[in-house]
């Protein structure tokens, strides 16, 4: 008896993903090493058929093989599976610190995670009266937001070189930075100041302030912005403000363990 439950039952599911992701839900902790010919019963098949499936997700270390020819899940579930348990602790640590943040201020906190070339919002509080396009999973571009330049700002420069290169610097409206070299001056001011403003640059009407969250090994992935109407928040307002959103961001990075060094 079979034991794959074929869920491509819809046009919209690739029915070569579906089978191998089926294959990785095999591996469990009661069953932690299969062989090909195992993993062709469970999914009533033939083994020679399987090759291409198991040898991409070895190429990419989802599965390894052992010498013996057994199959055991790959390495990339740990550094995945980090990513997501870092994200989470990120997101319980920093909420007190957003909802205090918002209170002191009447105004919408985020709460920003860089991935790849874009930024996720992880967690949003709001204020009264304003709705905003974020929302916790949207994703908004580096370089026109606050959250997206203070974290560039803070990742080391070969990092900073390589993202440089492939981003594409959209124009969202007159105010967007769309220069390289304008882009890198504004990255070298904030690591100056210690945060970043978004002056309209990705919606009309509405400017943020950013400042970074340090993880515990001192690195940069995240930041917390403090975002209103700009009739509300003139330039001067921002830098008013910008040592609230410091103090909180300094706070989270407490938590998750980060020290800085005295000065």
């Amino acid at each position: 008896m079979t034991e794959y439950r074929n869920k491509a039952s819809s046009g919209y599911v690739n029915k070569s993903v579906d089978k191998a992701l089926s294959i990785l839900e095999f591996f469990n902790s009661q069953t932690d090493k299969l062989s090909i010919t195992q993993i062709a019963d469970k999914l009533d098949t033939n083994p020679s058929s399987l090759y291409p499936i198991l040898h991409t997700l070895e190429e990419y270390d989802y599965l390894h093989r052992s010498k013996d020819k057994q199959y055991s899940l790959g390495m990339t579930f740990v550094k995945k599976g980090r990513c997501v348990l870092e994200r989470l602790n990120l997101s319980s640590e920093a909420r007190s610190e957003i909802e205090a943040l918002r209170d002191e201020t009447q105004k919408t906190v985020h709460l920003g995670y860089i991935n790849e070339n874009r930024i996720v919002y992880v967690d949003k509080v709001e204020s009264r009266g304003v709705k905003l396009y974020s929302s916790p999973g949207k994703t908004a571009p580096l370089h026109a937001t606050a959250l997206g330049k203070v974290i560039m700002a803070h990742i080391s420069s070969d990092q900073l070189d390589e993202l440089l290169d492939n981003l594409e610097l959209t124009s969202h409206t007159k105010n967007t930075i769309t220069s390289r070299r304008k882009l890198r001056q504004e990255l070298q001011d904030i690591r100056d100041r210690g945060y970043a403003i978004d002056d309209e640059e990705f919606e009309e009407g509405i400017r943020c302030v950013a400042s970074p969250i340090y993880r515990h090994d001192g690195e940069v992935n995240a930041a917390i912005s403090l975002t209103g109407l700009a009739a509300q928040m003139s330039e001067e307002g921002l830098k008013e403000k910008s040592s609230l959103v410091k103090r909180h961001a300094a706070n989270i990075s407490r938590k998750l363990g980060y020290h800085s060094e005295p000065n």
